[in-house]
């Protein structure tokens, strides 16, 4: 009886020790790194007009869709330098056309005083023809610390366009724009345009034209950010 239950077991152990390997076949980590002149976040600056340096790590669990996520920034508030660290995870898949993405993001800044906020989001992306893509969401906060600008029921929407045009070896034209209606704050739009150039293992170039309409965070006055990133699997 003892022999069976070792041999039970042994292959009990052979057969966890399969799934463990196929589920981590299926999982995919990638990370990103990025530097631009100017970290505007939804129309704003968050580096007071200054260069910062950024990148994060995505893993892809290769379950229904699941994945999680991290990403860092520096930033600088009216001369109070910190950094800024985003952790997230979700849902993303497609349904009837459209590519979703369904989650949850916690926006800390641990040099800051009480700011970190969390945002539940949806989002959602449909091509109209090929290279054309249309794209929108809505982000709530649902927590927010006493000292952070949208308190929790603040909403946010980004609108966008992607265009991929095929001259000079192809290069991506973006308009966007989005809305925030910001509780107890003042609620402002943003709106701009990115032009986009992919060059392969040099990852992606970009510049944009950025504008706000918010008071006293220098409003209608236009920003042109440059932008460089790249991706990379492990």
């Amino acid at each position: 009886m003892q022999a069976k239950l070792l041999k039970y077991a042994k292959h009990l152990t052979f057969a966890s020790l399969a799934v463990f390997s196929g589920v981590l076949q299926a999982m995919e980590l990638t990370g990103n790194l990025g530097v631009t002149n100017n970290y505007i976040f939804r129309g704003i600056t968050q580096t007071d007009d200054q260069a910062a340096i950024q990148g994060g790590l995505d893993l892809d669990t290769g379950f229904y869709g699941l994945y999680f996520g991290t990403w860092a920034s520096n930033v600088n508030f009216d001369g109070d330098r910190g950094y800024e660290v985003d952790l997230y995870g979700g849902f993303a898949g497609n349904f009837w056309d459209v590519d979703y993405d369904l989650g949850l993001i916690y926006f800390a800044y641990p040099n800051q005083t009480d700011i970190d906020y969390t945002e539940v989001y949806g989002t959602g992306a449909y091509t109209f023809t090929e290279g054309v893509d249309f794209n929108t969401g809505v982000y709530v906060t649902v927590s927010s610390q006493e000292n952070t600008l949208n308190d929790s029921g603040s909403v946010y929407v980004p609108l966008g366009l992607d265009i991929e045009v095929p001259l000079f070896g192809g290069f991506g034209v973006s308009p966007f724009g989005g809305f925030w209606v910001v509780k107890n704050g003042p609620d402002y739009e943003h709106w701009g345009l990115k032009l986009s150039k992919d060059a392969d293992k040099w990852g992606e170039f970009s510049v944009a034209y950025e504008q706000n309409n918010v008071d006293g965070l220098n409003a209608r006055e236009p920003r042109v950010v440059l932008f460089w990133t790249k991706e990379f699997g492990f």
